[in-house]
Order: structure tokens, then sequence, then C-alpha cells
């Protein structure tokens, strides 16, 4: 996803799918879009910011 060149929801919405098997609300949508906009935030800092996140939160280890 790092080097692809699938625009910020896209890959969010990809990373909500692999995680939770679901689509990220918008919420949590617009607290992910800011990872990419975060002073010295780059795709890939972002990107990995937001996987670790995710499978850290109550719902991915309760879940999975």
């Amino acid at each position: 996803l790092i080097e692809s060149k699938k625009e910020t929801q896209q890959i969010i919405n990809n990373l909500y799918l692999a995680a939770y098997s679901r689509f990220p609300t918008n919420e949590e949508l617009k607290t992910a879009s800011e990872a990419f906009t975060q002073d010295g935030a780059n795709r890939r800092s972002a990107t990995e910011d937001i996987v670790w996140a995710l499978i850290n939160s109550a719902e991915f280890v309760l879940n999975h």
C-alpha cells in the first residue's frame, strides 16, 4: 500500500478491511487521515502508525 498509487482514503479502507473486516466509520476515517497530514509525516510513517494503532486496539485484540 505504501508504494501503491492509491489515495489516502483507499489506503485507510484497505487497512481497516485487513484488520477488522470492515470499512472505517466516518470518524475513524477522519482520525486516520490526520496521520497523513501531521508535521513530519510521510506516506510510510502514516501507514505504519495506523497499522500499529489498529492491531493494538481492543477491537482487534478481542475479535481476532
